[in-house]
């Protein structure tokens, strides 16, 4: 008999480090580390075609600039609510995909994808994609390093001025330190 409780009580423990183990060090899944500030992306230089240098430096989420030298119009920049956190790059740290509404200071109201790369020590953006014109954003999501994008659109030979309907899934992947679509 005294056998029969050693045994159990070796399968007992063995059972609770088990436990245990797996309670306190997950699944054997690695996890991302840590986490995407919001005050840090608005506070971010992002790459993005439409300033005169190719990047806009936000402050509290936005950026103005001439359109051209003493001109009364602006280029702004703005980072929208539509923020997606994952791991983009494959190394365990989590990385961000943000929406960016830019104006030329026209009736363009532009909307670009941009992919925030966690470096450990500092976020980067490495490039802006755009998504089009008076769009209306309906969500975006970061599932195994894809990033996907659901927005409304117009037909081609539908006014500006309508309302978006149309229905687009768009796609992209960061390789290298490129966005691009996929």
């Amino acid at each position: 008999m005294g056998s029969k409780k050693m045994k159990k009580s070796i399968i007992y423990i063995f059972i609770s480090l088990v436990i245990t183990s797996l309670l306190l060090f997950g699944c054997g899944k690695e996890k991302v580390s840590s986490e995407i500030n919001i005050d840090t992306l608005k506070n971010l230089e992002y790459k993005i075609e439409v300033t005169s240098n190719g990047t806009a430096k936000l402050k509290d989420g936005s950026f103005s600039e001439e359109a051209a030298p003493g001109s009364v119009s602006k280029t702004e920049v703005k980072l929208t609510e539509n923020v997606a956190s994952g791991d983009l790059d494959n190394n365990n740290t989590l990385d961000a995909a943000v929406i960016l509404w830019a104006s030329g200071g026209g009736s363009g109201s532009f909307y670009y994808l941009d992919a925030v790369i966690n470096n450990g020590d500092k976020l980067e953006s490495i490039n802006s994609v755009f998504l089009g014109d008076r769009i209306k954003i309906v969500n975006m999501t970061i599932d195994k390093g894809t990033i996907t994008v659901n927005f409304l659109d117009r037909k081609p030979d539908q006014a500006m001025a309508e309302e978006p309907t149309v229905e687009v899934i768009k796609r992209f992947k960061v390789e290298g330190n490129n966005l691009v679509e996929i």
